[in-house]
């Protein structure tokens, strides 16, 4: 019979955020909270997640902080959903 390996606990070591690969999440407000589960889930990885309703600042120009999000972003993923597609 074999014998199980156990599994190596996987930790993520916050050394790396600032030296890895952005990500901008596109979505409908309708869908912040899916969204949000995405953001955990990709940091846990280590990867650096933007969402609008968790990373802008009410005192930041909206628009333009998502453009500059944009434009440093290395992957962009949208969330396509009904409501993805029925917004604007």
């Amino acid at each position: 019979m074999k014998k199980l390996k156990k599994k190596k606990k996987i930790t993520r070591d916050k050394e790396y955020i600032g030296k890895t690969i952005r990500v901008f999440l596109s979505y409908s407000t309708e869908d912040k909270g899916l969204a949000g589960f995405i953001k955990d889930s990709l940091e846990w990885y280590g990867l650096e997640v933007f969402i609008a309703h968790e990373d802008i600042e009410p005192s930041d120009e909206w628009q333009e902080a998502i453009i500059q999000n944009l434009e440093s972003t290395d992957v962009f993923v949208p969330i396509i959903t009904e409501s993805f597609s029925l917004s604007k």
